[in-house]
C-alpha cells in the first residue's frame, strides 16, 4: 500500500489468502493509512515508472512550478508549416518524409500567406493530408498543381501566446483533451507547438532556478511599477492644492 498505492486489490488478495473476512477491516485501514503516508514523501511506485518510460501522462492539475513559468520556455520551435494553398510537389515531399520517419510530427500548422512566415488559418493532421492528396490524384478534370487545404484542415485550432502562464495552457490542454496546441505570437504568426511531452514536468524543473528568479524579478517589478504609479497619483493630487493655496496667498497680500 505505501509504495504501490494498490490499496483495495491488496486488501482482496490478503483476505483471500487468509480466508478470514473479520480481516477486511483492519487491512483495509492498513493499507490506506500506508497510501496516505507514501503519498506525502512521493509518487506510487507505477506513477514512478512514468518517467522512466517517456510516457507523455499528464496530472489532472499542473505543479506550482507551472504557474511561474511561461510557454516559450517549454514549447517546440521551428514548426513545420504547410501552405493553405499547397503545391503538389511539396506535398509530396512532405509524405515522403514521413514515410521514411524524418518528420515525426501528427499535426501540421497551415499559414496563410506567401511565404511560412503568414498568419495562421488552421491545423491539418498527417491524415488529412493524405485524403489531400488522394482527392486530387483520384480527381479526372484538370489539374493545376496546387491543392487547397481549407475543406480538409481545422479551421479555428486553440492558440496561446508566448508569454501565456503555462498553468493555463496546461488546463485548457489538459480539460479539452488537446493533443496539439498551437504558440502564436498578436500578430497571428506561428511561434511553436505544445503537444503533451512539452508539459511534462521534468522540462520545467530543468529551468526551474530559471523560472524562480524570473518570478521574483517580475515581483519586484511589478512592485516598482505599482508604486510609481502611486508616487504619480500623489503628486497629480498635489499639484492643484499647491495651485489653490498660491492663489489664497496672492489674494490674501493684494486685500
Amino acid at each position: 500500500g505505501g509504495s504501490g498505492r494498490i490499496t483495495v486489490m491488496l486488501a482482496a488478495v490478503l483476505v483471500e489468502l487468509t480466508g478470514d473476512p473479520f480481516l477486511i477491516a483492519p487491512i483495509g485501514l492498513t493499507t490506506i493509512i500506508a497510501m496516505i503516508v507514501g503519498n506525502f514523501f512521493n509518487h506510487g511506485l507505477y506513477h514512478g515508472l512514468i518517467p522512466l518510460m517517456n510516457l507523455p501522462y499528464l496530472n489532472p492539475i499542473p505543479s506550482e512550478l507551472m504557474w511561474v513559468s511561461k510557454v516559450e520556455e517549454v514549447m517546440t520551435y521551428h514548426v513545420v508549416s504547410v501552405k493553405k494553398l499547397l503545391k503538389i510537389r511539396d506535398l509530396e515531399a512532405l509524405l515522403k518524409k514521413i514515410e521514411k520517419g524524418d518528420i515525426t510530427h501528427n499535426a501540421f500548422p497551415v499559414v496563410a500567406g506567401g511565404d511560412m512566415e503568414g498568419r495562421l488559418a488552421g491545423l491539418i493532421t498527417k491524415d488529412r493530408l493524405l485524403d489531400a492528396y488522394h482527392a486530387y490524384q483520384s480527381h479526372d478534370g484538370i489539374k493545376l498543381g496546387f491543392i487547397n487545404l481549407w475543406n480538409y484542415m481545422e479551421r479555428s485550432p486553440l492558440t496561446v501566446f508566448p508569454h501565456t502562464r503555462l498553468g493555463r495552457a496546461y488546463e485548457v490542454f489538459q480539460k479539452l483533451g488537446m493533443r496539439h496546441m498551437i504558440v502564436t505570437y498578436r500578430a497571428g504568426c506561428v511561434a511553436g507547438m505544445m503537444t503533451r511531452k512539452n508539459f511534462q514536468e521534468y522540462l520545467i524543473k530543468d529551468n526551474a532556478i530559471v523560472a524562480r528568479v524570473q518570478a521574483i524579478l517580475r515581483g519586484r517589478l511589478a512592485r516598482f511599477r505599482y508604486m510609481k504609479k502611486e508616487r504619480s497619483m500623489s503628486e497629480a493630487k498635489e499639484v492643484p492644492e499647491i495651485y489653490e493655496k498660491a492663489e489664497k496667498d496672492g489674494k490674501s497680500k493684494t486685500s
